[in-house]
């Protein structure tokens, strides 16, 4: 969110930087350096370096949920999307169709750019580094082939150690975590691949113990808390 302007000093030209928002002429102050629209009047706080942030938008869950299942944006979009934030943008483009809306920070939409009236929930989870560190493990399990029917129904341990490693990397919001040489997991599909043939890919499912929703619901419970106090 800077101007950079040239000047001359002492016969050498030099470039002056100005914040956006200070007294430029500039006809885009609302404008941040990716194109995004910004506002200077934001109160996020920037306090979130022991924080891991993840970004999630409402979709339409199975038998007929009407935006009743929350899909990570990925490790990715999550980083952008919260730079957005902090940049003060007003809003984020998703891709060529669809742009989040980041005016009210407190009330998240996803929305088509065709049809800004069609929109969906959006939201940003804050957890504890250290919190994820102190929690229990969650099991992972991918999908082999039953003996009868030959189809992906039988769910298999992939054992502790994989276990821990697969969970780092969903908690610290990665996507996608290799299983050897020759198999990764993506993350956000809950797929595992070969690496050599994306085509062949299984199942992946991740149970997660006792207590990883209530920390989760905790941690909304404090953010709402700090932007009441804000």
């Amino acid at each position: 969110n800077t101007i950079m302007f040239p000047f001359h000093r002492n016969n050498i030209l030099r470039t002056r930087v100005v914040q956006r928002g200070s007294n430029s002429d500039d006809s885009d102050d609302n404008k941040s350096a990716n194109g995004s629209e910004t506002d200077n009047n934001s109160d996020e706080s920037d306090n979130d370096s022991d924080k891991i942030i993840k970004w999630y938008w409402a979709s339409d869950g199975p038998n007929g949920g009407y935006q009743n299942e929350w899909k990570y944006y990925g490790e990715d979009l999550s980083k952008k999307l919260e730079h957005a934030l902090k940049q003060k943008a007003l809003r984020f483009d998703i891709d060529a169709e669809r742009y989040v809306d980041l005016r009210d920070p407190k009330n998240l939409w996803q929305c088509r750019k065709d049809s800004p009236g069609r929109k969906r929930k959006v939201k940003r989870v804050k957890k504890s580094k250290k919190k994820l560190q102190q929690s229990k493990l969650a099991k992972w399990y991918w999908a082999g082939d039953s003996q009868n029917t030959r189809t992906q129904d039988n769910w298999i341990e992939y054992g502790e150690e994989l276990s821990k490693k697969f969970e780092k990397a969903f908690r610290l919001g990665k996507d996608k975590v290799q299983v050897d040489s020759e198999r990764s997991i993506d993350i956000n599909r809950m797929i595992q691949y070969r690496l050599d043939n994306p085509l062949r890919k299984r199942r992946v499912k991740r149970e997660p113990c006792e207590d990883d929703d209530d920390d989760e619901e905790e941690e909304e419970e404090e953010e709402k808390e700090e932007e009441e106090q804000e």
